[in-house]
């Protein structure tokens, strides 16, 4: 149960990181 826990924070701080990366990828796109 713990480590599902764990796992899924993970999982969600990876997808915040992701999105992140990717809106500011589009963001330089734009400016460019």
């Amino acid at each position: 149960m713990e480590k599902k826990l764990i796992f899924s924070q993970a999982d969600m701080m990876y997808t915040v990181a992701g999105a992140s990366v990717l809106t500011g990828i589009l963001y330089l796109i734009t400016l460019l």
